[in-house]
């Protein structure tokens, strides 16, 4: 490794480019001539999409050809760019290349609507990788004379995409990872031998932001709202975390993604020949840096959590159909469906925690007044979560039904 003091930080595209130019005259660097390099948003590392000059052309995880005209770069900070006050070691990299190699040989995605962007290169020296562009800029793209449209779940879930907003779509698309999470935790030995699967990375920087993004800043987050805790319940909650915290440290009953939700995945809408309805054509999960062997609640609760900020700030405030809401349910149906088992508990101490220090972390509301609400809605999952009162969950239109307690573990 290059001495971190020596390492060039590819934290801008002008720094980019002095990068690619570099290893490009060492015949490092595959690609056709670069054009443009523009940044884009990530929570975690610093994300670059190259333009090349020509098609680079190369092979799919399942032999078949891919032309890009584009590739998405990525580069790891010793912290992630979204709160760079939380140490993330560079590490977390190789977990995301190892998932991105791997996965793809164990899970034969061959017959799959559910897909994971090949690597076309990397560079562990400077924590750098270039992977596929599984959402390219020019969101239409001919698709066997018909028109397909790249669109991250994030935004189906804004009320600004209601074309997207069907049960249908909502259903095919829950269906999908609902199933594909199911085989990801029921991975286990043996492995193929052309996979390190038998040695994963243990992955601690993304232990340690996972407890301290949903666990270790709850307390805190929760007061810095202006709610104000009686000491017997502040030490009730502080024992909560640590337990979790320590559940989420201690953990490793199955490979999980570690940073399921919306953000993350790509579908590729096809319209019907009529253009009055959307089918689902692909789905693509990107940003495998929390790669690891862990806790499956936190896959299932992450993904909730951030659901339920989408449904609470926008589906509802806006009064259409909740495709966040359908979409949550869809998921956590299939997962049941296809054998993934489900710790009701676990898993709503997990989404509150997330969504507690996610009003701080994110910029959902300014309205101080609404931060505090919300804050309050997390502590009751807590509060429900504890006392296994689930009737009274059931209140709240996003969990009913959500976690089936006919059938799962409580």
């Amino acid at each position: 490794m290059i001495p971190l003091a020596m390492q060039r930080r590819l934290i801008t595209a002008s720094a980019v480019r002095e990068y690619i130019e570099e290893v490009s005259l060492s015949d490092r660097f595959p690609f056709p001539a670069v054009g443009s390099i523009t940044p884009l948003q990530g929570g975690v590392n610093y994300t670059f999409r190259l333009r090349f000059s020509s098609r680079y052309v190369t092979q799919s995880h399942h032999g078949t050809s891919i032309s890009a005209r584009t590739a998405i770069l990525k580069y790891a900070e010793r912290h992630a760019a979204l709160t760079p006050h939380i140490v993330f070691d560079q590490d977390r990299q190789l977990c995301e290349i190892q998932a991105l190699t791997d996965l793809p040989k164990i899970l034969d995605f061959r017959r799959q609507l559910v897909q994971l962007p090949r690597i076309f290169y990397q560079d562990a020296d400077y924590s750098v990788f270039v992977m596929e562009d599984v959402s390219p800029p020019s969101v239409e793209e001919d698709v066997e004379g018909e028109r397909q449209r790249s669109i991250s779940l994030k935004d189906t879930c804004r009320p600004t995409s209601p074309e997207y907003h069907s049960i249908t779509l909502a259903e095919q698309i829950g269906f999908q990872l609902g199933g594909f999470l199911a085989r990801l935790h029921s991975i286990s030995p043996p492995y193929p031998r052309d996979t390190s699967m038998g040695f994963p990375l243990d992955n601690i920087g993304a232990r340690v932001v996972c407890a301290q993004q949903a666990f270790g800043e709850f307390v805190a987050s929760i007061e810095g709202f202006g709610i104000e805790l009686s000491p017997q319940r502040k030490d009730r909650l502080q024992e909560v975390m640590v337990e979790m915290t320590d559940r989420v440290l201690q953990s490793r009953e199955s490979l999980i993604m570690g940073d399921f939700w919306v953000g993350n995945i790509i579908a590729h809408i096809m319209p019907s020949p009529g253009g009055n309805s959307q089918s689902l054509a692909e789905l693509c999960i990107l940003d495998w840096e929390f790669f690891m062997k862990g806790a499956t609640f936190i896959d299932l609760g992450h993904f909730a959590a951030e659901a339920w900020l989408y449904d609470h700030f926008l589906s509802r405030a806006g009064g259409e159909i909740s495709f966040p809401r359908q979409l949550t349910a869809a998921l956590f149906r299939s997962y049941r469906d296809h054998g993934g088992l489900i710790e009701a508990q676990p898993i709503l101490i997990y989404t509150a925690g997330h969504i507690g220090c996610f009003l701080s972390y994110a910029s959902w509301t300014k309205d101080a007044l609404i931060k505090k609400t919300t804050a309050l809605l997390a502590l009751d999952m807590i509060d429900i979560a504890l006392t296994k009162d689930w009737g009274k969950l059931e209140e709240d239109p996003f969990f009913t039904g959500l976690f089936g307690l006919e059938s799962v573990l409580v």
